[in-house]
């Protein structure tokens, strides 16, 4: 692995899980307006965020050695 692939993993992964918790249904976060606007579109987003942030925890990128 160089430096620049596993820069690029960890900025991947923070992006990934900024995405996740944005998207959490709670006081001033994305979440609570997308989901008040459409409860279907919000869910569909929340599980890919969360399927890539599952991905990414598999991968070991986040925890490495896991």
């Amino acid at each position: 692995d160089s430096v620049y692939g596993a820069m690029l993993g960890f900025v991947a992964m923070i992006n990934i899980f900024l995405a996740f918790f944005n998207l959490i249904p709670f006081g001033p976060l994305d979440g609570r307006k997308i989901i008040m606007w459409n409860s279907a579109v919000w869910a569909g987003m929340f599980t890919v965020s969360l399927f890539l942030l599952v991905i990414i925890i598999n991968m070991g990128i986040i925890i490495p050695g896991f």
